[in-house]
């Protein structure tokens, strides 16, 4: 097996994001770009895969169900280094209003103690 040469990461960048900054969406992925000394920046493949999946777990966790995430990568004429761009389409954020019970027989005390301290900020 004949390996390719070393491509690093020169810039990350997303399009599209609208209700995160660049910066915020940056603290949630894995994938770095390269910097002198501090971080080697080199492109794997299976890494930006997972970062993809961070970034849309991200968006769910915040509300965001619908959101769609293209990955574009462009690389230097001279392939060795490369920019990842994050395309992505949010959709609409969905929030909950509000949660309720209703039970047709008595409430095991445990369960319901442990639920009606539940409020609409810890849902």
């Amino acid at each position: 097996m004949v390996e390719g040469p070393l491509v690093r990461i020169r810039k990350i960048d997303f399009k599209g994001n609208k209700s995160f900054s660049g910066w915020r969406l940056k603290e949630e992925i894995k994938s770095g770009y390269y910097i002198w000394i501090f971080r080697p920046g080199t492109f794997d493949p299976e890494q930006v895969v997972r970062t993809w999946r961070a970034l849309r777990q991200f968006y769910e966790k915040n509300g965001f169900f619908d959101v769609r995430i293209g990955r574009k990568l462009i690389f230097s004429p001279d392939m060795t280094e490369m920019q990842i761009n994050f395309e992505i389409e949010e959709g609409v954020r969905y929030k909950i209003e509000s949660v309720a019970f209703k039970a047709t027989r008595q409430c095991p005390s445990p369960i319901c103690a442990r639920t009606s301290s539940w409020s609409k900020a810890s849902l």
